[in-house]
């Protein structure tokens, strides 16, 4: 009977994950053809309240999509239908994209935002950018979340783990508001938020961190955590280094000359028509 039990246990969670990705995907392409359309309307000559009411609209589709997407990766991460797409990437390249991203909302809660690396750490890596971004977004945008004051720094250094085995760590340290050890002990489990009050105000799904973490141990790492109340969080995210290859040098002699810009026949595979409208209109406006 408890194998019976289990076994329709799993069934179920099976079915649950799968019902969720395939909603979550269904959900989630009206919404892209909706934000195009949004993006579009910016450009036809509003006045200024229209303009208004079209930042809120954006920024409420914004945040449902942030919202489908966590559920989606959720119910991937679950069923064992996430993929990783390691490749050679320039890992300060990287730290700037993020940086670019973040700092925004840093600077609208007046916290200073620091990133570095350590001069030891390679040039070039192998990892999925894509995932790590999507960790590193995650701690600092609660970084900068819980935080009313000082700074929030991003270090990347080098580091061994405990067999010895290169390692490549992200510590992300704020001056927030800190939590205590139960809280610690339950931050990582899904719908709990820190901070209950805040997240209200500030929105999310409750799933980040768990998203973030499961992302880590498939990427064969982990995050980790220290805090205090009133002495701010400090976050590590870790993850096997494997260094890549330097980027060969341009043949003696190649071309780097661009081609002319020039109207294209661009053929568009795309079954839904809100997003084909979407589509013809942008590469239009682009004069193909």
């Amino acid at each position: 009977d408890l194998h019976a039990a289990r076994r329709a246990a799993e069934a179920h969670s099976q079915a649950k994950s799968d019902f969720l990705a395939n909603m979550s995907h269904e959900i989630r392409t009206p919404f892209q053809g909706l934000l195009g359309m949004l993006s579009m309307l910016r450009d036809t000559g509003l006045d200024a309240r229209q303009i208004d009411y079209l930042r809120t609209a954006t920024e409420s589709a914004d945040h449902l999509l942030a919202l489908l997407n966590d559920i989606l990766d959720m119910s991937q991460l679950e069923s064992g239908r996430m993929t990783l797409a390691p490749a050679a990437v320039e890992l300060r390249a990287l730290l700037r994209d993020v940086e670019a991203l973040m700092r925004p909302q840093a600077m609208a809660k007046r916290l200073a935002l620091h990133i570095d690396a350590d001069p030891g750490v390679p040039e070039r890596v192998t990892l999925d950018a894509t995932r790590v971004k999507q960790v590193l977004f995650n701690l600092l945008s609660n970084a900068i979340k819980f935080s009313d004051h000082g700074a929030v720094v991003l270090d990347v250094r080098g580091a061994h783990d405990r067999n010895g085995r290169p390692t490549l760590e992200f510590i992300v340290t704020d001056n927030g508001v800190g939590m205590d050890e139960a809280t610690i002990g339950q931050i990582f489990n899904r719908f709990v938020q820190g901070d209950s009050s805040r997240s209200r105000r500030h929105g999310g799904s409750g799933l980040g961190l768990e998203i973030s973490r499961n992302l880590a141990r498939l990427m064969d790492g982990d995050i980790g955590v220290t805090s205090k109340p009133g002495s701010g969080s400090r976050f590590t995210f870790h993850m096997p280094l494997v260094a890549a290859a330097p980027e060969p040098a341009p043949a003696p002699g190649a071309s780097t000359t661009r081609l002319a810009a020039r109207a294209l026949q661009v053929l568009v595979a795309e079954d839904h028509p809100v997003n084909r409208q979407y589509m013809a209109a942008l590469l239009e406006g682009m004069g193909h």
